[in-house]
């Protein structure tokens, strides 16, 4: 059944069994990384297989993870999980901007 793979997407942090795989599909021409990077894979790859990666591909999404996380420190939200887990529902005041000094 592998035998006509042509076109492979390593599974994204899958490790060794994703590469592994690559000598298993001899008809493999071109192979894809869900990552920005594909020094980890090279050792695997046949000879004559395209290697390409996902730089970019996950940089929107990394992006708003940064300004929800710098939103949620200002907002003090991992404190406010924090009470909630013991019940503690203490009301805080969060300036929306630190207090700058001259």
């Amino acid at each position: 059944m592998l035998d006509g793979v042509e076109f492979y997407c390593v599974p994204y942090l899958i490790g060794e069994p994703g590469r592994a795989m690559l000598k298993h599909l001899p008809a493999l021409r071109v192979v894809q990384t869900l990552t920005a990077g594909v020094d980890d894979l090279l050792p695997y790859l046949p000879s004559g297989v395209t290697a390409c990666n996902a730089r970019g591909l996950h940089d929107a999404s990394t992006a708003e993870l940064a300004v929800a996380l710098v939103l949620a420190s200002l907002r003090g939200i991992p404190q406010a999980v924090r009470a909630q887990e013991t019940g503690d529902w203490q009301q805080q005041f969060h300036p929306r901007w630190p207090t700058a000094r001259c």
